[in-house]
């Protein structure tokens, strides 16, 4: 009994102080849960495959030549994400979330046999998972500001920066090789990823807000070798930097009575551009019959995103977005029967979201 009472009182305690949430400075102002449901598609994805060697013809003379060939791909995912975000202090909030991904990469069946040496490709089907998770804190430089005025119909108040780290790792895999019609199931690509990430919003008017933001992740892709099927491992480091801009249309919202309890207060469009390069890249590759190869990986792209966000009522925001992009990767060919590999992948994607606000 006196333990039961023990845990009421603190039970009461949180509830109280639950409901004395009392961070007024803090622009994300009340506790919010956020769930969003998005996905991408690439657009026409292919490899571009080139086999270089050395024939010798009849007379003994030595020739080069070169047999190439493209490989049509295709990929598209679908995700599910969800988080929540406390303000802490005046100064500082933490947010925490997670999601899955879900992947169907595919690749045709392709044979370069021009030449002297023949490299057959079957063709992939790839289905993966990924679950997915991230943590921030974020910090407000209260009392800051950039234009000497302060900004108090600009939703993001004080400038800030918010530092993240997430990952993310395989939690379903399986593919399927198809050679003249016949197919032999196989374990699929195991992903893993780690990534940190800084962000910075700099409140420069009523109505805007500049960003700006850097991230570095690793990765590591795992595809095993079976008895039929060799296999490849490859380690992928990459920068990614980039920035842009939120405008917000101050004194509009869809709010019908304000108390201005909703942080995000008016209707916003950002617009952000990044742009991806590597710091590192190797591939081993373990063929059935043969040497193991190893080879320098190198990967770049760019990307355009926008999101738009409407307040809805003092509880409820809706968020959606749209974005594009493209990138590259290239392979050089290590011996004479491993063709150098230039992948290029177009893609657009979008996503649908709500944040509610609580206490």
């Amino acid at each position: 009994m006196h333990f039961n009472t023990k845990l009421l009182a603190v039970l009461c305690g949180l509830s109280t102080a639950a409901m004395a949430w009392d961070t007024p400075r803090n622009p994300d102002l009340r506790p919010s849960f956020g769930f969003s449901a998005g996905g991408s598609s690439d657009i026409s994805p292919s490899t571009d495959l080139t086999l270089t060697e050395s024939v010798t013809g009849t007379k003994g003379k030595v020739t080069t030549g070169a047999d190439s060939a493209t490989r049509n791909l295709s990929r598209q995912s679908e995700d599910f994400v969800t988080d929540a975000l406390f303000p802490l202090t005046n100064s500082l909030s933490l947010q925490a979330g997670g999601g899955i991904t879900s992947t169907l990469n595919k690749a045709d069946e392709l044979a370069l046999k021009e030449l002297g040496t023949s490299v057959s490709l079957a063709a992939t089907t790839n289905d993966t998972a990924l679950a997915t998770a991230f943590l921030t804190l974020r910090y407000y430089f209260l009392d800051l500001n950039l234009t000497g005025t302060e900004l108090t119909d600009n939703p993001d108040h004080w400038p800030s920066v918010a530092l993240t780290g997430s990952g993310s790792d395989s939690i379903y895999r399986e593919q399927t090789n198809t050679t003249a019609g016949v197919s032999t199931p196989l374990p699929g690509t195991h992903t893993q990823t780690l990534t940190a990430a800084s962000e910075v919003r700099l409140p420069v008017a009523q109505a805007w807000t500049l960003l700006l933001n850097v991230s570095g992740s690793s990765s590591m892709t795992d595809t095993p070798e079976t008895a039929t099927a060799g296999g490849d491992e490859t380690h992928l480091k990459t920068i990614t930097y980039g920035g842009g801009a939120k405008w917000y249309w101050v004194g509009h919202n869809g709010i019908h009575e304000d108390n201005h309890q909703n942080p995000d207060r008016w209707y916003s469009l950002s617009l952000t551009a990044d742009g991806t390069t590597t710091t590192s890249g190797a591939e081993t590759t373990t063929p059935v019959n043969g040497n193991v190869v190893q080879r320098d990986v190198t990967s770049s792209g760019y990307s355009l995103s926008t999101e738009c966000r409407l307040p809805l009522t003092n509880n409820l925001t809706l968020r959606f977005g749209i974005g594009g992009g493209s990138s590259t990767q290239q392979l050089p060919q290590p011996d004479a029967t491993n063709p150098a590999s230039k992948t290029t992948s177009p893609s657009i994607n979008g996503f649908l979201g709500i944040r509610g606000y609580f206490l």
